[in-house]
């Protein structure tokens, strides 16, 4: 039997948490399974007849999400474990904090199906979540059930149906995949075990980066030293330049442009707990206006230019323009 449960919250709130592009609206779905310790995430595209695509879903290798926990994250806006705990059972650095981003999955699709499947004692149950845009205000929770194969792993696929052509296409277009190689690349170098796949191909991390040099800085307030790790990324392909703020895992939470100008294929991520502590106090969007912020990004800056004219000189010194090496 279906439980039926109301958020409490106007329709027009969580039709806003619902506006993403396609490769926003997938990495949020892919944080969600790193945050639950997956080490496989398979993303599977199904193209239709006509040109579009029928379904797109994402299967992870987690610990899955036992039905009260469920209840309490999709039952209510802000309803996350991760507000009160700030690593992974196997001690990885959390992403999420209020548990909007499962509502990204609806940029994709019109209805999704999240299935959960978690050990328990000593069998393993399983349940289904249901969100529908056209009812946005509720969830549909079916009963838990005792799993029977001794076969069924624990995790959770996230079925999304009635799908947004344009926006699966973000996701399926091949130069996009690069993107968000480079999206999740701090936090590959820092946690390298997890694979994820879109139609059975690997996407891949080390392969796309060709150099990479790091500084550290110092912030220096009234009563505290605020500590950054400044990383510089250089890709063998063409980016959107960016610069990634991150916590000390490197797991980014908001990216902004570069601010530079560079011939050569570089990212910025800057590390530091003062970061995390932005983004605990919903202030992350507003680091334009933190002194300390102002302070390490122009300095970041400075870094990116350094080595950006280093390694200029460098292919000058050899007689290669660095395009050449972009695949």
């Amino acid at each position: 039997m279906s439980k039926i449960i109301d958020l409490g919250v106007e329709k027009d709130h969580i039709e806003s948490l619902t506006k993403a592009n396609g490769l926003t609206a997938i990495s949020e779905l892919i944080w969600n399974a790193l945050d639950a310790d997956a080490s496989k995430i398979n993303i599977e595209i199904k193209p239709n007849h006509l040109g579009g695509y029928e379904s797109l879903e994402i299967i992870d290798n987690g610990h899955g999400l036992e039905y009260s926990k469920g209840q309490e994250i999709f039952g209510k806006l802000g309803g996350s474990e991760k507000k009160t705990k700030n690593q992974s059972p196997k001690g990885r650095s959390y992403h999420g904090k209020e548990g909007k981003g499962r509502y990204k999955s609806l940029a994709i699709g019109d209805l999704v199906t999240y299935t959960s499947t978690y050990k328990n004692s000593n069998n393993s149950k399983e349940f289904t979540i249901v969100l529908d845009r056209n009812n946005l205000s509720h969830s549909k929770f079916s009963e838990p059930k005792t799993v029977t194969s001794n076969d069924k792993n624990s995790g959770v696929s996230v079925l999304i149906e009635n799908t947004n052509s344009e926006i699966v296409h973000q996701i399926y277009d091949e130069k996009n995949r690069k993107e968000l190689s480079q999206k999740f690349a701090s936090y590959w170098i820092n946690y390298r075990d997890f694979n994820i796949y879109i139609n059975n191909k690997k996407l891949e991390f080390e392969s796309l980066i060709k150099n990479s040099d790091e500084t550290e800085h110092l912030v220096h307030t009234e009563n505290l030293t605020h500590r950054f790790k400044i990383k510089v990324i250089e890709w063998n392909f063409d980016i959107k330049k960016k610069t990634y703020l991150c916590n000390k895992q490197g797991i980014p939470f908001r990216e902004t442009n570069l601010g530079i100008r560079s011939s050569i294929p570089i990212s910025i991520f800057i590390q530091s707990i003062y970061i995390e502590s932005l983004h605990r106090d919903n202030k992350i969007d507003v680091q334009e206006f933190d002194e300390v912020m102002v302070n390490v990004i122009n300095e970041s800056k400075k870094f990116a230019r350094e080595y950006s004219k280093k390694r200029m000189h460098f292919y000058s010194s050899e007689c290669i323009h660095p395009s050449k090496y972009i695949l």
